[in-house]
């Protein structure tokens, strides 16, 4: 709902690649929420049982402004941001189960499921 509030001299947002900068003002440079991919370090794959090590994981995290990124989602496989309209966007999460499931073959086990969310950014005129 933020994201293009008061702004005439550049775009509500941006994405590049993994990334998805949210801006929110025209005077103020520093009104931006970044959501961003993070790998999994090697402790965190270790963490999950039976990981074949082929399979990349992410943590997704949210940036306000200059304050500490905090840990939004995790045990994400992707993220894609597909934007419709300038005032609409698509985005799609990939997120990978935690505990191996012995009786599902595909993926070594592992189930994925993807969630989308069409949202309107309702600040663009």
């Amino acid at each position: 709902m933020q994201a293009g509030f008061k702004l005439t001299a550049h775009p509500a947002y941006e994405v590049k690649g993994d990334t998805l900068a949210v801006y929110y003002s025209d005077t103020q440079p520093v009104d931006t929420i970044l959501y961003y991919l993070v790998e999994y370090n090697d402790a965190e794959y270790a963490a999950v049982a039976d990981l074949p090590l082929s399979h990349q994981l992410f943590k997704l995290y949210k940036k306000v402004n200059s304050d500490a990124p905090a840990l939004f989602a995790d045990y994400i496989v992707d993220i894609i941001y597909n934007q419709v309209d300038a005032a609409n966007m698509i985005v799609s999460i990939s997120v990978h189960s935690l505990l191996k499931d012995d009786s599902y073959q595909p993926n070594d086990g592992f189930r994925t499921y993807r969630v989308s969310e069409r949202i309107n950014i309702r600040n663009i005129t």
